[in-house]
């Protein structure tokens, strides 16, 4: 039991370690976010003291390094559209989330077993002969 355990924990940290970098190459491979955060018309030189202001300006393997130690500190970064911490708006729409999942959870839930006993009588009326035949 303690090896499929240590198994399953491997396998998800290689997952997690995947993900992380899927999701961190799909974002640096949409554009430059430099872009995004600067003015219309911005000079080169503003636009390099944004990318030295939030780490873009070193190596693709430094900034993820990075990011990877600041997720593992729970430090999940400043936001760009809002400029706060990412926590912060994280904790704010966690209960509405939890929330959400738990009515579709009752939802599916509802319709699972009513599902269930539909399907048990028609079984049973099926066994037992009494189901009325066209």
């Amino acid at each position: 039991m303690t090896r499929f355990i240590l198994r399953r924990t491997l396998y998800a940290l290689v997952t997690l370690f995947i993900l992380s970098l899927t999701i961190f190459a799909v974002i640096r491979l949409t554009g430059d976010p430099v872009t995004l955060l600067a003015e219309p018309g911005a000079r080169a030189e503003d636009l390099d003291r944004i990318r030295a202001e939030w780490g873009l300006d070193r190596s693709w393997p430094v900034q993820y390094l990075t990011f990877a130690k600041n997720v593992f500190t729970g430090d999940l970064g400043k936001s760009f559209n809002y400029d706060m911490p990412v926590s912060t708006l994280y904790f704010q729409r966690l209960p509405n989330s939890l929330e959400l999942a738990l009515a579709a959870t009752l939802c599916g839930s509802r319709t699972n077993l009513s599902s269930s006993a539909k399907g048990f009588l028609m079984n049973r009326a099926l066994r037992s002969g009494n189901f009325p035949r066209d």
